[in-house]
């Protein structure tokens, strides 16, 4: 079912009103500002976590733009960025390359929001730990989990 025309109204007038605030903790605000209303919340959060994704994916690319004029590659702590592979509810996933040992390496990278997010780290790391202790072809090898300037990073065989 469609939302009526008034909910995405009030959807949209609260997004921008938390964008524009600057608060750093988005989720009390909208707490507030929601009341009991958990939908709503949802709903604007939803917005603001795909504003924040895009903006993510936009800053890395322009990052790989910049580079890529410049005739280096961009890094994202030790390895290379080659492209993105995809992005989804956890964040990108990089093809990049490790230069220490000359290998192709894949990077899942939560963006900055959920970067400060502790239960969506949490969610990684268990994530790392799971596909770690599974030994299988047809499974991902994890190499290494970590923080750099754009937050916590999964690394494993591309």
């Amino acid at each position: 079912m469609q939302p009526s025309t008034e909910r995405r109204h009030r959807v949209n007038t609260l997004f921008e009103t938390v964008l524009s605030s600057g608060v750093q903790n988005r989720d009390v605000l909208l707490a507030e500002m929601c009341a009991d209303d958990t939908g709503l919340r949802d709903d604007v959060r939803a917005l603001l976590l795909a504003h924040e994704r895009r903006g993510f994916v936009d800053e890395l690319a322009e990052r790989l733009a910049g580079v890529a004029t410049a005739g280096s590659r961009a890094t994202m702590g030790r390895y290379e960025l080659v492209e993105e592979v995809g992005h989804g509810g956890m964040g990108v996933v990089w093809k990049a390359r490790d230069p220490q040992l000359d290998r192709a390496v894949a990077l899942k990278v939560l963006p900055p929001l959920f970067g400060s997010d502790d239960e969506r780290r949490r969610r990684l790391l268990a994530e790392a730990r799971a596909a770690a202790a599974l030994d299988h072809r047809a499974i991902a090898t994890v190499y290494e989990i970590g923080e750099t300037e754009f937050r916590s990073v999964l690394v494993y065989d591309d």
